[in-house]
């Protein structure tokens, strides 16, 4: 029976850990002359073999290429071992755990290495692989199990592993792919545009590192783009466009005309977070009360203001934070009632500060930044004095903001440009979600060049998107901003970044 027969014979191992999709992209670029020694680390229900032996034999119709598969799970060693004993060797126990020279080398590997996160991993076992592996910051398990790989890898060899797409843009994931530069001889990563299933169903956005060369020189940057519906790789330039450069030439950043901070943390947001409703029920009067934003939703346009946030409230939103002075009366009644004194000791959020009750609040915010965005990130004003949780980013501006900076501040976000800059400097999460850090948030562009702005403009941006019209906001911005910086010709600019707009957020959102 050829190897095409026993491949299509196989049942038992549609549960794959990896798609066939993603699987076949994978073994498409990692075997190429079907004789191939190839190490799956963490093999699962061997999606990736199956990938690899179609591969094989579409290349030769005597192919011979063989496995070392490992995988610490007996329902998936007793699937795998249901292929073929003659070309899979297949082992039960933690990868991390083996010995190379025992198994001896592979030309290739191919791996989806468990995405089990630093924090998640045991303190003692995590110092232990930092240690063996010589790795920093929080990289998760399948840094190290990547590492682990190459230790079975001959001179020249290639390594074909799912990542996740943090290691993009995090430090320890630049620290990650320099060490791999270091050590191949040519490097790409490749986002995947349809969102995978990852195994666990992991809620992970993620990517592709193919590294060839294993120990044959140095690659000096890695390449970078997309693996499309087809499976096909496209590199992406990364180089920013004319366009966008001279949008940056005419801006300043929001961190060197604000000071950027998380929001209130409560420790205990069912208890200090109230609405209209409960406060009265409470009997908590309004002096021992602050108005507060706890939520993004909160935010449907680009201003806000107390009577807004106040009707939020009524409708059973929760836009108070107890704050009292002094804890007596009804506030003491109230916090007695649902924190114990066991809970005040456990909390660590309550241990940190004195008093216990006294959440920290700083100075009311002059705006608020919603950094977990579908969208985009979203810059709103605050017309009175409002506070808000750590939710969301709270900007206080400092004393050489005025009036025109702090009006372009919140319409730049909405702009081409703006949305542009998010889509490259933002981090992508599970379901498409697009995270501004603080890092990031200090960064934001805010075009300083001068242009005719006011507060009609202002309001006619925050109908628009109250409205859920998106798409008329940004063109309304950018033809207010751009023909001060390109003159007549700002439509040809602005459609070159519209394109670069357009496949950086589908990517993002695996093509929805």
């Amino acid at each position: 029976m050829s190897v095409r027969e026993k491949i299509a014979s196989q049942n038992g191992l549609d549960d794959f850990y990896t798609p066939s999709n993603t699987a076949s992209v994978l073994a498409g670029w990692a075997i190429r002359t079907g004789d191939e020694k190839v190490l799956e680390p963490s093999a699962g229900a061997g999606s990736l073999i199956i990938s690899c032996l179609r591969k094989a034999s579409l290349l030769k119709n005597d192919a011979r290429c063989n496995f070392l598969a490992f995988d610490i799970d007996i329902r998936a060693i007793e699937q795998l071992k249901k292929i073929d004993s003659s070309l899979v060797s297949v082992w039960k126990g933690n990868f991390l755990d083996t010995i190379p020279d025992d198994y001896g080398q592979v030309d290739v590997v191919v791996a989806n290495p468990p995405f089990r996160r630093n924090h998640k991993i045991e303190k003692g076992e995590r110092a232990e692989l930092k240690k063996k592996y010589k790795t920093r910051g929080a990289i998760g398990i399948w840094g190290h199990f990547f590492l682990h790989s190459l230790r079975f890898l001959k001179e020249g060899g290639r390594v074909a592993c799912i990542v996740p797409r943090t290691v993009l843009f995090t430090d320890h994931g630049h620290c990650f792919m320099s060490r791999v530069c270091a050590l191949f001889s040519n490097v790409g990563i490749y986002e995947f545009v349809d969102r995978p299933k990852w195994s666990k169903q992991a809620d992970e956005a993620g990517a592709v590192i193919f590294a060839d060369g294993y120990k044959d020189g140095v690659s000096e940057t890695y390449l970078r783009g997309f693996v499309d519906e087809e499976g096909d790789l496209e590199v992406e330039s990364f180089e920013d466009s004319f366009p966008y450069k001279e949008m940056q030439k005419s801006s300043t950043v929001l961190g060197s005309i604000s000071e950027i901070s998380i929001g209130s943390v409560t420790g205990r947001n069912k208890v200090f977070l109230l609405s209209e409703e409960e406060a009265v029920d409470a009997g908590i009067g309004n002096n021992d009360l602050l108005p507060i934003v706890s939520r993004a939703k909160h935010l449907s346009g680009i201003v806000l203001g107390e009577l807004e946030l106040s009707n939020l409230g009524a409708r059973g939103e929760k836009t108070w934070l107890l704050y009292p002075e002094e804890l007596s009366g009804e506030a003491k009644k109230y916090l007695s009632e649902r924190i114990s004194e066991e809970d005040i000791v456990k909390t660590a959020w309550f241990r940190k500060r004195t008093p216990w009750w006294k959440v920290q609040v700083g100075k009311p915010c002059d705006s608020l930044i919603t950094y977990m965005n579908y969208n985009f990130p979203r810059l709103v004003f605050l017309e009175d004095e409002i506070y808000c949780t750590n939710t969301l980013h709270r900007v206080v501006y400092n004393a050489n903001a005025d009036g025109f900076l702090i009006k372009s501040s919140l319409i730049t976000p909405v702009s081409t440009f703006g949305q542009l800059w998010s889509e490259k400097n933002g981090r992508s999460y599970g379901g498409g979600m697009l995270k501004l850090e603080l890092s990031e948030a200090r960064m934001m562009p805010v075009i300083d060049k001068k242009y005719h702005i006011d507060d009609e403009v202002l309001l006619k941006v925050d109908r628009l998107i109250r409205a859920g019209d998106d798409e008329t906001a940004r063109q309304h911005v950018d033809a207010i901003i751009m023909p001060e910086i390109f003159g007549p010709e700002w439509r040809s600019a602005q459609k070159e970044l519209e394109e670069e707009l357009v496949a950086l957020r589908t990517a993002r959102k695996g093509g929805a």
